[in-house]
């Protein structure tokens, strides 16, 4: 066991299918105390399979062929430290059998095999060998209605949903030549004369959309996983398949020493130019553009997403200062590594503990073992031999929908109580709406997310110097489920134990009203999508989710908790936290998160995903649990 007096390793160490990924480049991060770089396996610890994805990004949008790729990649044997305390950032070595399980740059584990036309590439066919419906209308055709419409819960639970997103998933996308964004749709209503062969634009002349009276909607598919044998298209994950807070910390050792201050174990705080701290400078998820682009999967919802991130940001900066203030001989590293721990234990914490239980309900929750072993503090069920892979029905379908649809307006609320609203549909500045943090943190975690709907249509910006463009996210995220081969409704559902043959056969899970709007655009129940079927499910008890979607996450969530040997209930003698600091680690609230990050907030209810009410007053920050961090204290011998 370790005490934050114990030397510190230096390791190596995102959310959307608009992301594009860049340069994979490593660097070691220097220690202010220390003029010599700490030590780091990181560039010989990526197997084969890392080395030739981050090789294919490379190349992404360029031509090369598969011979070429494959003579390039790499044989060598992964390097891991047997003792490592802290994880790395880009996920190897988690696994000491197999050092790149849940790495980044990995393909996406399937749940119900592939389901692609022509049993490669092509979109998936109907059941009597036609076209499925075109995804525009299909969006047309259903009532999909968001998971949170009729409950009490804020609209930090969906924000926090796309936190996750972000820490879970990162699909690349297929570029152009130069890095540029492909463009699918003509300007002028006539096809362009050559259209790039990754386009996948959903066109439907016949219902136009209202503003822009456009027929053809921007579509390019997700980058091909890179392969060395024949075999069906597989997308790659960006991000680790853990739950590490990789949003903030950086998904190699080089994104995350940019994060650094390399002084006392800080993380770099953007300032506005009227001097407010605001988001982290991170990835392009949170990259400050004059104009937001709604193409994007957070879309609107990115000034609460950047609220809660620098939420966290600030948090981590609050640990680093109580561990300094505990052992003022720590250095930079320490402080840092120890920080990140912390964090990072909080998180999960706080998701297994506070988040899931809304989401997934009791039954799920005790079925896949998503909550702490009883009577222990510690677990003991850390399986090396579980495939930790990110399931591609999770990232491109249910963790998606279970987000919720994005909200047209944001709320700020002062100190004093008053409101200002904020229209983030039309065009703003994301400086100005994240002017005040703490009063937008203050709002979303106090707006109801019943306020959110599914739009058919939204306005969007999708490549510089254009005018904006009409987008159904429906439409586009049924588009990207046949993109990525994910099988029809009915072929997931049978393989959460429910087989279903025929459209009545769904009565059991869904409205005869959503049964009717089925029929009305799939010609067999087993066309249905993933995506419009899972949707109309009705929720189970005491979750927000219907039963396909519930069994889909609870799956991956529960291989997140039993598949990470850093997971922080561990009782691994090499990375477990000590029985003093895991049991003041489990005091661990969102709400005190918030306080602790923003002290002027004051006051907050003890569930913030929940709107206030008589069963969730407002409390003072000071009365709500905290975390002792005492318990990291040397140990005097």
């Amino acid at each position: 066991m370790r005490t934050l007096a114990c030397v510190a390793v230096a390791l190596a160490a995102l959310v959307t299918p608009m992301a594009v990924a860049k340069s994979n480049g490593r660097g070691d991060i220097s220690n202010p105390d220390d003029s010599k770089p700490l030590p780091t396996n990181e560039n010989k610890r990526l197997t084969a399979e890392n080395e030739l994805a981050g090789r294919a990004l490379k190349y992404l949008g360029k031509p090369i062929n598969r011979k070429t790729l494959c003579s390039e990649a790499p044989k060598k044997p992964s390097i891991c430290d047997d003792s490592l305390l802290y994880r790395s950032a880009d996920g190897t070595c988690n696994n000491q059998l197999n050092p790149s399980s849940g790495a980044r740059l990995q393909s996406y584990r399937r749940l119900a095999g592939y389901s692609y036309g022509d049993d490669f590439s092509s979109f998936r066919q109907a059941v009597n060998g036609g076209e499925l419906p075109n995804a525009r209308l299909v969006s047309l055709a259903v009532d999909i209605k968001p998971p949170t419409a009729s409950a009490p819960f804020s609209l930090l639970l969906e924000t926090f949903g796309r936190l996750l997103f972000q820490d879970l998933v990162n699909t690349p996308q297929v570029v152009g030549s130069e890095g540029e964004a492909i463009q699918c749709c003509p300007k002028t209503g006539r096809l362009p004369v050559k259209v790039h062969s990754e386009c996948a634009s959903i066109r439907r002349s016949a219902r136009p959309f209202a503003q822009t009276r456009q027929t053809c909607m921007e579509f390019v598919r997700s980058a091909m996983a890179p392969r060395c044998e024949s075999g069906p298209r597989d997308q790659m994950n960006e991000a680790t398949a853990y739950l590490d807070g990789s949003w903030l910390y950086g998904g190699d050792q080089q994104e995350m020493a940019s994060r650094r201050t390399s002084r006392d174990g800080q993380l770099r705080i953007k300032v506005s130019k009227k001097g407010v701290e605001q988001f982290p400078p991170q990835s392009d998820a949170f990259e400050l553009t004059p104009v937001f682009r709604t193409a994007h999967i957070l879309g609107n919802a990115k000034p609460a997403v950047a609220a809660l991130s620098l939420t966290f940001a600030r948090y981590h900066n609050y640990v680093a200062q109580r561990l300094k203030t505990i052992n003022p001989s720590s250095n930079d590293e320490e402080l840092f590594q120890e920080s990140r721990r912390v964090v990072i234990a909080q998180l999960q914490h706080v998701t297994y503990s506070e988040y899931l239980h809304k989401i997934l309900g009791k039954a799920a929750m005790d079925e896949y073992q998503l909550t702490s072993p009883k009577g222990e503090l510690h677990s003991n069920d850390y399986d090396p031999g579980l495939d930790v892979a990110t399931s591609s029905e999770f990232a491109t379908v249910a963790l998606l929908f279970s987000n919720g649809p994005i909200s047209n307006h944001i709320e700020r609320l002062d100190s004093a109580g008053i409101v200002t609203a904020m229209d983030v549909s039309a065009e703003a500045s994301l400086e100005d709406v994240t002017e005040a943090p703490s009063e937008l943190l203050r709002g979303v975690s106090r707006q109801g997310a019943s306020t959110t709907v599914f739009t058919k249509e939204i306005s969007a910006i999708l490549f510089p110097n254009t005018d904006p463009v009409s987008l159904d996210l429906a439409a586009l995220n049924i588009q990207r489920g046949r993109d990525h081969g994910v099988p029809g409704y009915t072929a997931v559902r049978e393989v959460c134990g429910d087989k279903v043959e025929t459209f009545q056969g769904l009565a059991d899970a869904m409205d005869q009203a959503a049964i009717g709007s089925l029929q009305s655009i799939y010609q067999d129940v087993k066309d249905v999508d993933f995506y419009v079927g899972g949707a109309l499910e009705r929720p189970v008890a005491g979750g927000l989710l219907g039963r396909t979607f519930t069994c889909v996450l609870a799956e991956q969530f529960s291989r997140i908790r039993k598949g990470d040997r850093f997971w922080y209930e561990t009782s691994n003698k090499d990375s477990e936290f000590e029985d003093d600091q895991l049991r003041a680690l489990k005091n661990t609230t969102l709400a005190g998160i918030m306080c602790g990050a923003f002290p002027d907030l004051q006051m907050v209810q003890p569930k913030p995903f929940e709107v206030v009410s008589a069963e969730n007053p407002l409390v003072s920050c000071d009365s709500l649990p905290s975390v002792d961090f005492a318990a990291w204290k040397p140990k005097k011998d």
